[in-house]
């Protein structure tokens, strides 16, 4: 599935696009079968980052870390709700 957030880093928007799956966390016990899942970002493109003003702002989208965080922060989001 694909995904198109804006996540709030630092004071900077990034626009962010990229794919996602989704996790199947069901289990069975003895009263029955808990259902659940969650998302988790297989692939993220920043597009873009603004400062809180709307000001373009120079970025990388080779600087592993910065994918690293900005998926960690898009899966929370996604789980959120």
């Amino acid at each position: 599935m694909e995904f198109s957030e804006t996540v709030l880093l630092d004071d900077i928007y990034y626009h962010v696009t990229g794919d996602m799956s989704v996790v199947d966390d069901s289990f069975a016990h003895e009263y029955g079968i808990e259902r659940g899942h969650h998302f988790e970002v297989d692939t993220l493109t920043i597009q873009c980052a603004t400062d809180i003003y709307g000001e373009f702002m120079l970025f990388d989208n080779s600087d592993k870390d910065m994918i690293k965080l900005l998926s960690e922060l898009v899966e929370d989001e996604l789980n959120e709700s």
